[in-house]
């Protein structure tokens, strides 16, 4: 099992157990090892809230899920009856008074005879006495003999109340059970009676992949893998696929690889598993051991590691710099502070900041390669031969229990083409759900802050126009951030469209906005009648969709003669427009009252100005966004790559 300070203790070898502030809402409440590791089913004691009188279940079992699915699945049910509270008082012990089922009835569901219930709340150690296993055997010998024996009875019969001692708490119980952000937390809108009859069942043999929630999510996860044989197939985590042997990253599911004609012996079937296991570090002076992510280590040599309370010095700096080099960072960074201490106070703002860090770098590429060869001297005339643009990178933090944590990412290319018409596009957006959510400020909200502030920038700055491609994620890709929540919410085609306009229509009316149309309001005038008049950008929509319509022409062509070629090319591309109605909008940004004189400011670093190399980078390190605990781990991470640079150019400056 685990403390509240994210120590493993129950078996381990050393009898140490201390307190500190690591990772409590998942060693101790969200689901450690010590749920799969003891395998007992743990009716607990709960408290009920005055305020709203919610019954909150501080022990789920087993302790990695609270799903009532996957409770279910390791035999343990639902209560059935309703429960009442027994005695006055915040306090109050209760136990849930239910039927017991007759053997008959228990072997049908392939639970055997009922045992005598075990009641693990008077387990748990305080801070003040010592753990071992054999003391926990003994407390649990103890609590059996005290507890009265439950015998199965006739439907209808009730099972006499369960007498339960009063024991002293942790006294970090009351901590633990006073708030709902525990990821294990059952909160049950009922009153309490006696604990329904609980038994003692093997627990089965996982899947790698189901071991993820059953033993604490102490394995790593594996991300979406696209097929070799078919961009458009993905291999899903835990699904059979073959790899090549020679350790090329070629991976074929099972459907492509049969049509691909490779040969069998050079690849071999296996499963889409990340085999990597989060560690557990034990000090090297005291000997507690901790998770690698609760202990935010993030050196190669686990034998050095020093906890904490050994060495408050060994601690990383978990939060980020509140100014930034950045001045798009720097400006949606204010506007969203500025909004949170609007709605909830300069005393809670403080406590949850915003902090925005930017990057942006020259880049040029060719015309053709992401413009139709067959229009190359009408695209020349906008853009020249080469296309010079500015990739920007944001991402946004939020300060949750001292950490700053990474929810959201923005990626954008900017562009000056020909005829003062001045592009900006967004071209990505990922995010995770781990913004601090108050009652009158929604995730949502935040979004869309974000989103706008990024065009009124724009508008200072001097651009005008803004296209952008509604294309919804496909489910369980990762376009920024390594491995997103599992039970994360992906919007569809029709819902992200829906968004992006009433995030609009918010703008308009806000004056960030001009205006803003979908293609088919865009066109109806037939403004579009050429392809080099459609804003084109590299990587986007009508990019992608030239380039496909210009490779399906040449290899069905039946003729050189280039106007005829194009007369199909224009006939094909403009059979998609009905298609690409609705999904492309055209936003038009108001001219501002003052112009900033634009300094081309560039912000690169090795991986972070990419997006390719920064979802790269946390998939190699195993830096994951799967839930908040390693979320944190993954923010800090980044973090310390971005005050390296900010340390290299200090000195570079001082040499200077």
């Amino acid at each position: 099992m685990y403390t509240p300070d994210g120590k493993v203790f129950g078996g381990a070898p050393t009898d140490r157990f201390g307190s500190g502030g690591f990772c409590t809402e998942f060693c101790f409440t969200g689901g450690g090892l010590g749920g799969a590791a003891l395998g007992v089913v743990a009716a607990s004691f709960a408290l009920v809230d005055a305020a709203d009188g919610v019954l909150s279940t501080v022990f789920s079992t087993p302790s990695s899920s609270s799903s009532s699915s996957n409770l279910q699945k390791r035999g343990v049910g639902r209560p059935k009856n309703n429960m009442s509270v027994n005695g006055d008082g915040d306090e109050n012990m209760g136990a849930v008074d239910s039927v017991t089922p007759t053997s008959s009835d228990a072997q049908r569901r392939g639970r055997g005879r009922p045992k005598k219930l075990v009641t693990p709340s008077e387990n748990a150690p305080t801070p003040d006495e010592p753990s071992t296993s054999e003391e926990n055997n003994m407390a649990m010998r103890e609590n059996i003999d005290d507890a009265e024996t439950l015998r199965p009875q006739n439907h209808g019969e009730q099972a006499a109340p369960l007498q339960i001692r009063e024991r002293r708490r942790p006294a970090w119980h009351s901590e633990m059970t006073s708030t709902s952000s525990s990821s294990s937390s059952i909160l049950l809108k009922r009153s309490v009676g006696p604990p329904k009859q609980m038994r003692m069942l093997p627990q089965p043999v996982a899947t790698p992949e189901e071991r993820i929630e059953t033993d604490g999510g102490t394995m790593h996860h594996a991300a979406s893998s696209t097929c070799s044989g078919n961009a458009s197939h993905r291999i899903a985590p835990g699904q059979p696929c073959w790899k090549a042997r020679n350790g090329d990253m070629y991976w074929y599911c099972l459907k492509c690889f049969k049509s691909s004609g490779e040969n069998k012996e050079e690849y071999f079937k296996t499963e889409n598993i990340n085999q990597a296991v989060e560690e557990i570090l034990m000090c090297s002076r005291c000997s507690d051991r901790y998770h690698k992510c609760c202990a935010f280590f993030y050196g190669s040599d686990s034998s050095r590691f020093v906890c904490h309370n050994c060495d408050k010095t060994a601690m990383v700096k978990r939060t980020v710099n509140a100014k930034q080099k950045c001045k798009l960072a720097n400006f949606i960074s204010k506007k969203l502070n500025d909004l949170l201490e609007q709605l909830v106070g300069k005393e809670t703002a403080s406590r949850h900041p915003f902090r925005v860090v930017g990057f942006s770098v020259k880049k040029t590429t060719p015309i053709e390669d992401f413009t139709p060869n067959l229009f190359k001297e009408e695209f020349e005339t906008l853009f020249t031969k080469v296309l010079n643009y500015l990739s920007r990178t944001l991402y946004v933090y939020q300060r949750i229990d001292e950490v700053d944590v990474i929810s959201f990412t923005l990626f954008s290319s900017e562009c000056d083409r020909n005829k003062d018409r001045k592009l900006c596009q967004i071209d990505y957006i990922d995010s995770v759900p781990y913004f601090k959510v108050f009652e009158n400020l929604k995730r949502g909200a935040i979004h869309e802050v974000i989103i706008l502030a990024y065009y009124e920038y724009m508008t200072t700055i001097g651009y005008k126009h803004a296209p952008l491609w509604a294309e919804p994620a496909t489910p369980h890709d990762d376009y920024a951030l390594h491995i997103h929540p599992l039970v994360m919410k992906y919007l569809n085609g029709n819902e992200l469209i829906g968004y992006y306009r009433r995030n609009h229509e918010s703008g308009v009316r806000k004056g960030i906005l001009q205006k803003f149309n979908n293609f088919k309001e865009e066109n109806k005038d037939g403004r579009f009648d050429s392809p080099e008049k459609i804003p084109i950008l590299p990587g986007s929509l009508w990019s992608i969709v030239m380039k496909e319509i210009e490779e399906e022409v040449m290899r069905n062509k039946k003729t050189d003669d280039t106007i005829k070629l194009k007369e199909q090319f224009w006939k094909k591309l403009k059979q998609r427009f009905p298609k690409l109605a609705e999904n492309n909008f055209f936003i038009t940004l108001p001219v501002p009252a003052a112009t900033e004189e634009r300094v081309e400011e560039t912000n690169s670093h090795e991986f972070l100005d990419d997006r390719i190399k920064f979802l790269d980078k946390c998939a190699k390190e195993n830096w994951e966004f799967v839930n908040l605990r390693r979320a944190k781990y993954a923010s800090v991470g980044v973090s310390l790559m971005l005050r390296d640079k900010e340390e290299d150019e200090e000195q570079k400056e001082e040499n200077e």
